[in-house]
């Protein structure tokens, strides 16, 4: 009898030991944004004519599912070489050219926080990139190098 309560604690203890931080682990995810947190994306992109590049590294979803009501935000960190950068979150599906449509245009280096409040729930993709257009002369391209991280709240 002792040892089947010695076998009961033993597994008592290993949830315990599991359970715990978990628990801790899931409360500083929300606690430092993590948990919101639904993808990121560090690159460099440029476009001279013909000829484009892009490198760098993407974690993450860009097509999201998202409730009306809730709010769609990007983190962003942006170094504007030539031409501009567009954070966009457009909704997947419904008729083209009345689709609900977010844009934001960085034309300048910069850093912030975007948000957009979701009125219509459904499929939407995020979608990041490069323009040409912005401050830069006609004909020079786009060069950006950028970290976002996007999520909802």
């Amino acid at each position: 009898m002792n040892s089947q309560f010695s076998a009961k604690r033993k597994k008592t203890v290993v949830a315990v030991a599991i359970i715990v931080p978990i628990l801790l682990a899931v409360a500083l995810g929300y606690r430092t944004g993590v948990l919101q947190t639904f993808g990121y994306e560090s690159k460099e992109k440029s476009s001279r004519g013909l000829s484009s590049s892009e490198s760098g590294l993407s974690l993450g979803f860009k097509s999201l599912y998202l409730a009306a009501g809730t709010v769609f935000f990007a983190d962003y960190d942006v170094e504007v070489k030539a031409g501009s950068f567009n954070i966009q979150l457009i909704k997947s599906s419904g008729e083209i050219g009345k689709k609900p449509h977010f844009h934001h245009q960085v034309e300048q280096t910069s850093q912030g926080e975007l948000t957009f409040h979701i009125t219509e729930s459904g499929w939407y993709d995020a979608d990041f990139d490069g323009s040409v257009l912005g401050l830069s002369p006609p004909g020079s391209g786009y060069d950006v190098h950028y970290t976002v991280r996007w999520g909802v709240r």
